[in-house]
């Protein structure tokens, strides 16, 4: 249909639009069963846990904007959920117990429930956070009786949001500020201490060859190669993830740390006279991942 669409128009669909297309006509194919978080990778709060710092530091570090809460020894016993924003002004030294927070009622679901029915759900102003049990007209009959709480076949078994739910139309994650600072921080790492040395030794096997090769120009560009920290800020890296979907990271390393990486021990370039140091040169750093 994308592409049909596309040539009536007479014009190519950019990449991500033809994504944004096939996400939304699938989605009405795909149950929340497919998308939801399992309990146990769901992070989640025991009610009888304290916001102390070392909780607080936890919940930061996370960077969730909702934490599902539970009562009991189980984690299946999760019946609420805390917005992280409601306790910006919590002290850590007074160790407010969670049990005291303002909650949020979720939304149950099943796992055979329609992905484009619960959008439709979220859409309405209804919670974004959604709790999914095989039985969930059990469990909200369940939270409905004072002091009792879901469990066996009608307690959680996962977590949806409406996060998960624009990622599955989009097709593609969505990051934080908080992603981003940590792809920066993997990627600086990469390119000081795997991709910069291999610059170098091309760079020196390249510069060895038109020392030794006196048939070489003099305005060739083997014998003007541009410097190693030119080579890394004009790169491109592209990184896949572990769901196998294409993440393209284009990152430049500040100068300043490449200079400070040059000063430490064991950073020297390393002459190599290889005879195709010149055409690795050429050659990308990276092979792209496949999409």
């Amino acid at each position: 249909m994308a592409a049909e669409h596309s040539a009536s128009a007479g014009e190519a669909f950019h990449e991500d639009e033809a994504d944004l297309v096939r996400g939304a006509l699938s989605l009405s194919q795909k149950l929340v069963v497919d998308v939801m978080v399992p309990l146990e990778d769901v992070f989640a709060l025991p009610a009888d846990a304290a916001m102390d710092l070392a909780t607080m530091k936890q919940v930061i570090a996370l960077g969730h904007s909702r934490v599902p809460v539970y009562w009991g020894p189980a984690k299946s016993s999760i019946t609420r959920f805390i917005h992280v924003k409601d306790q910006i002004m919590l002290t850590p030294a007074d160790a407010t117990p969670v049990a005291s927070l303002r909650f949020h009622d979720p939304q149950w679901v099943g796992p055979e429930d329609s992905l484009f029915a619960l959008l439709n759900t979220f859409q309405e102003g209804h919670a974004h956070m959604a709790f999914v049990s095989r039985h969930p007209e059990l469990a909200r009959q369940a939270l409905a009786s004072q002091g009792e709480f879901p469990g066996g076949k009608s307690g959680c078994i996962g977590v949806i949001t409406l996060e998960d739910i624009i990622e599955e139309i989009l097709t593609e994650e969505i990051y934080d500020e908080s992603d981003i600072r940590a792809a920066k921080q993997v990627l600086n790492k990469f390119v000081l201490t795997i991709v910069r040395p291999r610059l170098e030794k091309k760079r020196a096997g390249a510069a060895a060859v038109a020392a030794s090769d006196s048939s070489i120009p003099p305005n060739s560009p083997l014998r003007r190669l541009p410097s190693v920290e030119r080579l890394v800020l004009r790169s491109s890296f592209t990184e896949a993830s572990v769901d196998g979907k294409r993440r393209v990271l284009r990152g430049k390393t500040l100068k300043s740390e490449l200079a400070a990486h040059s000063e430490q021990p064991g950073t020297s370039s390393a002459a190599a006279s290889s005879g195709s140091a010149s055409r690795d040169m050429a050659s990308p750093l990276l092979a792209p991942s496949e999409p």
